[in-house]
């Protein structure tokens, strides 16, 4: 598996409480070791990111993604990764 990401965040309250972001993904699969990478299926979507550790940096987050076949989902989330 190959997987990349980029995302953009942005404070939508000043004192950063809580925040936005938009993302774009990419992936590719092999069907067994050894054998070559599918084509990349590509993902985007947009998401709130709601603060409820300042000393931990722990975020509550709400996404809403799409995919390829109008393939979409919503992915909640508590942690950060980076």
């Amino acid at each position: 598996m190959v997987y990349a990401e980029t995302e953009y965040r942005f404070k939508i309250i000043k004192n950063g409480l809580l925040g936005g972001v938009v993302f774009l993904n990419g992936q590719s699969f092999s069907a067994a070791e050894g054998t070559k990478l599918e084509s990349i299926q590509p993902g985007y979507g947009t998401g709130l990111r709601l603060k409820l550790s300042k000393v931990s940096k722990t975020n509550l987050d709400i996404d809403y993604g799409f995919g390829n076949q109008h393939s979409r989902g919503l992915f909640l989330t508590v942690g950060e990764v980076f």
